[in-house]
Protein backbone atom coordinates (compact mmCIF):
# COMPACT_ATOMS: atom_id res chain seq x y z
CA UNK A 1 0.00 0.00 0.00
CA UNK A 2 2.95 2.36 0.64
CA UNK A 3 4.04 2.46 -3.05
CA UNK A 4 0.74 4.21 -4.46
CA UNK A 5 0.61 7.05 -1.48
CA UNK A 6 4.16 7.39 -2.13
CA UNK A 7 3.30 8.12 -5.91
CA UNK A 8 0.36 10.54 -4.54
CA UNK A 9 2.70 12.20 -2.02
CA UNK A 10 6.19 13.02 -3.68
CA UNK A 11 5.93 11.62 -7.76
CA UNK A 12 4.03 13.33 -9.18
CA UNK A 13 5.75 16.49 -8.46
CA UNK A 14 8.38 15.70 -11.30
CA UNK A 15 5.52 14.62 -14.05
CA UNK A 16 3.99 17.52 -13.16
CA UNK A 17 7.03 19.87 -13.73
CA UNK A 18 7.57 18.35 -17.44
CA UNK A 19 4.02 18.16 -18.15
CA UNK A 20 4.67 22.48 -17.09
CA UNK A 21 7.41 22.46 -19.39
CA UNK A 22 5.80 21.19 -22.14
CA UNK A 23 3.02 23.31 -22.21
CA UNK A 24 4.89 26.00 -22.19
CA UNK A 25 7.13 24.76 -25.32
CA UNK A 26 3.49 24.31 -27.05
CA UNK A 27 2.80 27.74 -26.63
CA UNK A 28 5.53 29.02 -28.05
CA UNK A 29 5.14 30.46 -31.83
CA UNK A 30 6.95 29.18 -34.38
CA UNK A 31 8.12 31.17 -37.72
CA UNK A 32 9.07 28.58 -40.69
CA UNK A 33 11.44 30.59 -43.40
CA UNK A 34 12.93 29.65 -46.45
CA UNK A 35 16.74 28.84 -46.27
CA UNK A 36 19.83 29.18 -48.29
CA UNK A 37 20.45 26.28 -50.63
CA UNK A 38 23.66 25.63 -49.39
CA UNK A 39 23.22 26.79 -45.57
CA UNK A 40 23.00 23.04 -43.02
Amino acid sequence: MWRPLQTFLYDWWPIRRRCRTFARLAAIPVEVRPGEKDAL
